[in-house]
């Protein structure tokens, strides 16, 4: 089985540095030779059912899991697809009951109309899908990807998108994607921590907001099983789903369930009530039973830094784009100022204001640079 993962992109070399972790069980001939940059994402190959699993319930990175639908093939006309579409398995993944969601696109083909090419597919779909009215609720969504007139198919694997992970999460204004927070994580080098030689580690996110950072400092910390804000998968609908080896690899991830390290610890701060309120519910939801990890103030950062004891780690999502210029300008130079009155501190800054820098006085070194909800962003550190 071959699986498209997805990510947001420019940080794919880090979703390819998490399926390096021994939880993920994937052969080096899984991955590609070379770590596409700004594509997206990128295919795994040879991979199994429990592979599958195992990347939707532990990847902290990845947005979407997509199965390769049968191998790429030519289509230089509607009739050549057409012809092709005849050798695709589909009953392994939909029936004729189900109205899949089809997504067409199309770059450097002769097959550029994605109306009609997906119209075809349509077509062949209600002519030859086998029937099955026990799976009458089932829900698909089926891409189809034209490149130089070369057509490769895959079906989502998953249903929402991978970041959408808190059940019941409260949120505030604005706030940071899980897996957003997670390759901020990643970008520091935090889960690499070795927690039976390491002294204790604080992290502080002093513009917390809904908390997604600390807690996904706190959930990569643990290592255990995501349990996602979604009823089911598509994959547990598809025809050829294995439910009792899925029941029995989710029973096996449980028992591996581990708390909080505790030599961890989480300080989260906002000079926003709201924001305090919101971070304190979703870690009480999250990590019920690790209230000693967890410490939250609600005041202003420069107050705050006070409190964090020294070697800490900030990291943070400033405001770059909902408050007033001059609100914003006045935050980053006094955080500025905080980075040099706190050289024993380790920053990292998620930022999308061009004026940030130079507001701060100080160089910064350029981490990663990716789009947050279309708007472009870097993650920073100050330059030593």
């Amino acid at each position: 089985m071959r699986l498209f993962l997805s990510i947001t992109p420019r940080l794919e070399p880090l979703l390819y540095k998490e399926l390096q972790s021994p939880k993920f069980n994937l052969s080096p001939r899984s991955l590609p030779y070379i770590i596409p940059e700004n594509e997206g994402g990128f295919e795994v190959r040879d991979v199994t059912d429990e592979h599958m699993w195992r990347l939707i319930h532990h990847s902290r990175l990845a947005e979407s899991v997509r199965v390769r639908v049968g191998d790429s093939f030519k289509a230089e006309s509607f009739a050549e697809m057409e012809s092709a579409l005849n050798n695709i398995p589909w009953g392994d993944f939909i029936t004729r009951t189900s109205t899949p969601k089809i997504s067409v696109s199309s770059h450097k083909s002769r097959l550029y109309h994605t109306d009609a090419v997906k119209e075809r597919i349509a077509k062949h779909l209600n002519q030859n899908l086998p029937e099955d009215p026990s799976n009458s609720e089932s829900s698909s969504h089926i891409f189809a990807r034209l490149e130089n007139d070369i057509c490769q198919l895959s079906i989502d694997a998953t249903g929402d998108l991978l970041h959408r992970r808190t059940s019941n999460k409260h949120i505030t204004a604005s706030p940071l994607r899980e897996t957003l927070a997670a390759a901020m994580v990643h970008l520091t080098g935090f889960q690499d921590t070795s927690w039976d030689s390491s002294d204790q580690v604080t992290i502080w996110d002093p513009f917390c907001g809904s908390g997604t950072i600390p807690l996904e400092f706190a959930g990569i910390s643990t290592g255990n099983l995501i349990h996602r804000n979604m009823s089911s998968y598509h994959f547990q609908q598809w025809p050829g789903h294995r439910s009792d080896e899925y029941d029995r690899f989710l029973k096996e991830e449980e028992t591996k369930k581990r708390k909080i390290p505790k030599k961890l610890k989480l300080i989260a701060s906002d000079i926003d009530p709201r924001a305090i309120s919101a971070t304190s519910r979703n870690f009480e939801n999250m990590f019920p039973d690790s209230a000693e990890n967890f410490a939250k103030f609600r005041g202003d950062f420069e107050k705050i830094s006070e409190f964090v004891p020294r070697g800490a780690m900030c990291v943070t999502n400033l405001p770059y784009g909902i408050r007033e210029n001059y609100e914003v300008s006045e935050i980053f130079r006094r955080f500025g100022k905080l980075v040099q009155r706190r050289p024993d501190l380790r920053f990292f800054v998620l930022n999308g204001n061009s004026s940030f820098q130079n507001f701060t006085e100080i160089p910064w070194k350029i981490c990663a640079s990716f789009s947050n909800r279309g708007l472009p962003v870097q993650v920073l550190a100050p330059k030593t």
